[in-house]
């Protein structure tokens, strides 16, 4: 066992310790970051699921009023979608270094846990996605008509302020 120790390079008992002290600090940061993406993962299945059920009971209660006449909530939606963006693209450059980086295996299950939350993320997008819609097209159902017809898309621009 000497030997073996002495031709890989481990010179010392203080070398070997350095080795071992250093796998355990990789099988460490492992297992904090296992534990940190399914804590995440969790919060964000349960943050998509609660967004659908608001939807659902939504589409339940069938309101003729506006949910959002001043456009706060929709407002409020958008930064969310916005924030769930940033969050993926984060994550995925974080998976993409955890792919490249030789210290990991597959075994570790880091690229996976990445993926779960990613996936996690896609889906939270995905359930505000679906509200805001909702939202935004149940209140513009209920916006009067004015009765106008319009010769042209200019002519109809034109009378919403859009300048063409």
């Amino acid at each position: 066992m000497q030997a073996h120790i002495h031709g890989s390079g481990f010179g010392t008992a203080a070398s070997v310790q350095a080795f071992a002290a250093r796998n355990l600090q990789l099988l460490s940061a492992i297992e904090t970051t296992l534990g940190v993406l399914k804590a995440d993962t969790a919060y964000v299945r349960i943050m998509a699921g609660e967004v659908e059920d608001c939807l659902a009971k939504l589409k339940s209660e069938q309101s003729d009023c506006p949910l959002d006449p001043s456009g706060r909530v929709c407002d409020l939606l958008h930064k969310c979608l916005d924030s769930a963006s940033r969050m993926y693209a984060d994550n995925k450059a974080r998976k993409a270094s955890a792919e490249k980086d030789s210290r990991l295996t597959p075994e570790d299950g880091i690229v996976d846990a990445f993926d779960a939350f990613l996936e996690g993320l896609r889906d939270l997008h995905d359930r505000h996605v679906d509200l805001l819609d909702w939202v935004e097209t149940h209140d513009a159902l209920l916006v009067p008509s004015s009765g106008k017809a319009y010769g042209s898309v200019d002519e109809l621009f034109l009378a919403m302020g859009v300048k063409v």
